[in-house]
């Protein structure tokens, strides 16, 4: 009934990669037709170079390839050159016609993730409903949970005279309003996102398809409105859901040229826009990227005085250390305090020199920006922020690293702990303590992964960790080694970042709650508990919603969430008990009344709190990414979820509270190994062990 089109230009791994996700996803059967638009019959290759058997015709005079992949066949056309995303399609189309004689079609792109089941049912209904009804599109949605559907039709004012300055001048700050978003309801619209869309085979026909006088962009817009000059009508349907993962602004002026022109063609060809109007849209884009050149410019001579600052205060008084000998005892702790040494970093940087106290001689030295320092940072963030340059965090560095220089100057060589890194310091006797790294980040961002948004330091923009990320990976291979708090890490830094294994040492974090506080207490069995300031990032809804689901089968059953203020959007519920923040020893209170803590965070760079509820006594429920299997043995001493689904968390917290004295007594038995394990004294221990090794006998 229906046939999957794929336009692919270069990326046929990418689409073959999407087509299995797709068929995985898809309750329904779907014929599958790719068009490969390279110039050089990639398609082919790459079923060479894998060794996949296929079977050759003709079609249009054109090379037709048919395989099995996925436990179905797919055909793949070979379509002699890049035409374009409407040629391409219209040839897809036409070759289902011929194989398949289905009546709709699915245009699609190959960086589409579905969440959960995608049924087809309810989009066949409403074809069959409506005849006039010729595109039908589902909630596409952007990895950070923007929508791109539905669209109202777009005026030329604020599409082609307003956008431009909006997307080059003002960071896209006005999309909502000027892409003409409409309302999250079912029913008609304007147009739908061509990145995932479903057409009816006869109206397709009826105005011959994609209209093939544009190359590039807009192609959604003008089948839409051909549609409707004959009739026919475009159909929001939220009831289904899409991420699509490459949506922004175009990334050159190639590409953003050709987006004028195709909305250009599509103004002055089915919206009736007269010739001066569509030169001053020219005037206009053409305007909006002179200035982004000029704004550019501007940025890059901040950027020349920047390096040169660093270079001149920073780099040119490092001094060889080939001649310095690793002999001089203790360890050199480095830190920037916050007001509360306590607080700073959750109390990590507070106890581990503590803990460093009582292992060896320590030397303490403190990053401080002086007044001047603070007040041009505080200038340079607005200055920054008007240019769009988002730099401040640069500048801050540069500070940082200048008063790391200063205070580590004529010191003896001895192993240096610090928790950041600094630009053009010596940095052979560093080891650096993290739980996430700068290029982890960099790359989730460049791969808009859906968890972005709860990354640390992703808030200081893409060009400030692009600039950071270079000069971080530069401090990561000079180093004399890296303690991180996590295997996943430590195996993340080896596998996709490249630095060497044998500088990598996971040496896990430590508790800060008092084990004195351990109560053997009689549980009721019935009793989970969710522990995190940062609710979206620790998944608070979905717990939310398992347990409201849960509440049907065990009706005693209590969630007692503690860390964060009960949000103004969620509605008081029967047996849910919210305590906001609280100390050390009232979160001691909560673990000894509790039986289960459940918190699988979307992102989870270490996640000492199952630690602590291991250690007193908790089975836990956390996801299986990140750190969390690190923690968790799934059916030992407690589950872990594969996927963010209320019914599939459900399961597992009833499985919890069913398996509950088997799951409590592993726990039990290993409370001393866990005390051992996660304590600021065994943290400490690994590293020093590390600093040995590497030749700092006197560490302790």
């Amino acid at each position: 009934m229906y046939t999957l089109v794929v336009t692919d230009y270069r990326t046929i791994g990418n689409t073959l990669e999407y087509i299995g996700r797709f068929l995985e996803s898809c309750s329904d059967y779907v014929d599958i037709v790719i068009v490969d638009n390279s110039d050089a019959n990639d398609g082919k290759a790459y079923l060479d170079e894998n060794t996949i058997a296929y079977k050759s015709s003709l079609f249009k005079g054109l090379e037709v390839y048919q395989f099995k992949m996925f436990g179905q066949e797919l055909c793949l056309i070979d379509a002699a050159g890049n035409g374009g995303y409407s040629k391409g399609n219209n040839l897809g189309a036409a070759l289902s016609d011929s194989l398949f004689d289905n009546p709709y079609y699915i245009f699609s792109n190959n960086d589409i993730e579905f969440l959960g089941t995608f049924s087809f049912a309810r989009i066949t209904n409403i074809f069959k409903k409506h005849e006039n009804i010729g595109i039908v599109g589902p909630k596409v949605i952007a990895p950070d949970g923007g929508c791109q559907n539905p669209r109202k039709s777009k005026g030329f004012i604020s599409q082609m005279i307003l956008q431009p300055y909006n997307i080059m001048c003002l960071g896209c700050r006005l999309n909502r309003w000027l892409w003409n978003l409409g309302d999250d309801k079912r029913g008609r619209c304007g147009w739908v996102s061509g990145s995932f869309m479903i057409v009816r085979r006869d109206s397709f026909e009826q105005i011959n398809g994609f209209d093939e006088g544009v190359f590039l962009y807009a192609e959604e817009m003008i089948i839409s409105e051909r549609l409707r000059i004959h009739g026919m009508h475009t159909v929001y349907e939220p009831g289904l859901t899409v991420v699509h993962h490459h949506q922004g602004a175009k990334s050159n002026y190639r590409l953003r040229k050709q987006n004028h022109i195709s909305m250009r063609y599509y103004y002055g060809k089915y919206c009736g826009i007269r010739e001066p109007w569509l030169r001053l849209s020219d005037f206009c884009f053409e305007s909006a990227e002179s200035i982004y050149s000029i704004k550019h410019k501007v940025e890059d001579r901040f950027r020349v005085y920047i390096d040169k600052f660093e270079s001149n205060k920073i780099v040119s008084h490092v001094e060889p250390t080939s001649q310095i000998r690793k002999e001089s005892g203790g360890v050199m702790h480095v830190a920037k305090w916050e007001k509360s040494k306590e607080h700073t970093w959750s109390g990590t940087p507070w106890n581990i020199l503590l803990a460093l106290k009582k292992k060896c001689s320590v030397n303490e030295r403190e990053i401080m920006l002086s007044i001047p320092e603070r007040i041009a940072l505080k200038v340079w963030a607005k200055l920054s922020a008007l240019l769009r340059i988002n730099d401040c965090g640069f500048m801050e560095h540069i500070f940082m690293s200048v008063r790391y220089r200063n205070s580590t100057l004529n010191s003896l060589s001895q192993a240096k702990l610090v928790y950041t890194e600094f630009y053009g310091v010596d940095v052979s006797d560093i080891y650096l303590y993290i739980d996430c790294s700068v290029d982890f980040v960099k790359r989730s961002m460049e791969g808009g992964a859906s968890y972005v948004k709860y990354l640390p330091m992703q808030k200081e923009g893409r060009s400030w960790i692009s600039k950071r990320n270079k000069k971080a990976i530069d401090f990561y291979d000079r180093c004399q080694g890296i303690f991180t708090m996590s295997e996943w890490l430590k195996n993340d830094l080896i596998e996709n970042t490249g630095i060497d294994m044998n500088r990598v040492h996971s040496v896990g974090g430590g508790c800060n709650i008092d084990i004195a506080k351990i109560a053997n207490q009689e549980k009721s069995g019935n009793k989970f508990l969710f522990i995190g300031k940062e609710w979206n990032r620790k998944n608070g809804p979905l717990v939310l919603e398992a347990f409201k689901a849960l509440k049907c089968s065990h009706a005693d059953a209590e969630l007692h969430i503690a860390g964060v203020p009960k949000p103004i959007e969620v509605k008081d519920m029967n047996g849910v008990f919210w305590y906001g923040i609280l100390d050390y020893d009232k979160i001691s209170d909560l673990y000894n009344m509790c039986d289960f803590l459940v918190m699988p965070s979307l992102f989870e760079a270490y996640g000492l709190v199952f630690a602590e509820a291991l250690i007193f006594g908790l089975p836990c429920i956390g996801a299986n990414r990140f750190a969390m299997p690190e923690f968790i043995q799934h059916g030992e001493n407690g589950y872990l979820i594969d996927s963010d689904d209320s019914d599939n968390l459900k399961r597992y917290m009833e499985l919890a509270i069913e398996n509950r004295d088997e799951l409590c007594n592993f726990v039990n038995e290993n409370r001393d190994k866990y005390i051992r394990k996660y304590s600021w004294d065994a943290v400490v221990d690994r590293m020093l062990n590390v600093m040995r090794k590497d030749g700092y006998p006197h560490v302790c």
